[in-house]
């Protein structure tokens, strides 16, 4: 007997519109300098969420912000959609590879002159 249970859903999240608006004042502040985005639904989400709560300014944070992935179909889908920020490609989804590769990126900002915050 095999028994089903829906346990996860990927959907884009409703409602309350308080983390765009406060990601786009910590971006504004110089306090955020990348999102992930782990998957192409993330991803869409991300876009949705952004444009349905903050139009045009959302889109461009998410347009002009560095992004870090595990996922070649996350960096595809981004260049697609005119990503044009660094899109970093870390060598594993687990959060270790992520804040790899964050710090990679963050060392070669800051010795090419760059600022990262």
């Amino acid at each position: 007997r095999v028994l089903l249970l829906d346990v996860y859903r990927r959907r884009c999240p409703e409602g309350d519109a308080g983390p765009v608006h406060e990601a786009l004042e910590a971006a504004g502040a110089g306090r955020l300098h990348v999102y992930t985005a782990t998957s192409v639904e993330i991803l869409e989400n991300l876009g949705r969420l952004f444009r349905t709560h903050a139009g045009e300014r959302g889109a461009a944070f998410l347009r002009d912000t560095a992004l870090v992935t595990a996922s070649r179909r996350v960096i595809t889908l981004a260049r697609q959609r005119d990503h044009a920020a660094p899109r970093l490609l870390a060598p594993g989804p687990d959060d270790a590879s992520l804040i790899e590769a964050l710090a990679e990126w963050r060392q070669g900002a800051e010795e090419a002159g760059g600022s990262t915050g």
